[in-house]
């Protein structure tokens, strides 16, 4: 919300995201904040989050796909190219709040290789820790180091997150993902997906609004 104080006349554009609250009266508060600046558009990534939005904030409530589609194929094949490829079956499974119990019936029952997204394991050498330590020290309001994390994270972070996950799905050719940006990335490059929601309908919502006429995507129910 400070950015609404801070600029009320400049456009402000919120990149596709999912709208949940626990808490109707709270979500209803927080639009109502959003809609008082001029130009504000917010993007809503499915269409129940786009129903959350509309009545606040009516033209300026935009539904649009994750913005992870817009990967470049070139980029995404040159990566995937130089995997190594495995005859075993990819299993993403989160480990956070979002994980629904209910999904863990049949993740056991198969030859699956069962693992994270790799940057949730924080190993010091994927550029999380840098980040992380460079951010913490532009937060306290050191100009530099904002400069520095604007330049690292353009220079090489994006990047190497990007080859990281390109190489980490790239050798299966069935992935189940419990995650929906392992699931989109799964998409460009070609793999058979296995979508498994999370617990409070974002991956459903997602793939009713997107993804269920894909032939190589399904929702696992």
């Amino acid at each position: 919300m400070n950015l609404l104080e801070r600029y009320p006349d400049n456009r402000i554009l919120v990149f596709p995201q999912t709208i949940y609250y626990c808490d109707k009266e709270k979500c209803e508060k927080d639009l109502k904040i959003l809609a008082t600046h001029k130009d504000i558009y917010i993007c809503a990534r499915d269409g129940r989050s786009y129903e959350v939005i509309e009545p606040f904030l009516k033209q300026r409530a935009l539904l649009v796909p994750d913005m992870a589609f817009c990967i470049p194929q070139d980029e995404i094949k040159n990566i995937a190219s130089k995997v190594e490829k495995s005859d075993k079956e990819l299993f993403l499974l989160r480990r956070d709040g979002e994980l629904s119990s209910g999904n863990k019936n049949d993740i056991y029952s198969h030859n699956r290789v069962e693992l994270d997204w790799p940057t949730f394991y924080h190993k010091i050498f994927d550029g999380t820790f840098v980040f992380k330590s460079i951010a913490k020290l532009a937060h306290w309001n050191m100009p530099f180091m904002k400069s520095l994390l604007n330049l690292y994270c353009i220079k090489y972070f994006h990047k190497n997150l990007l080859d990281i996950g390109i190489t980490f799905l790239s050798p299966y050719s069935t992935i189940y993902t419990t995650r929906l940006h392992g699931c989109i990335l799964g998409i460009l490059l070609g793999k058979n997906i296995r979508l498994i929601d999370n617990s409070y309908g974002k991956n459903s919502t997602f793939y009713n609004t997107w993804l269920k006429d894909f032939d190589n995507v399904d929702l696992l129910t």
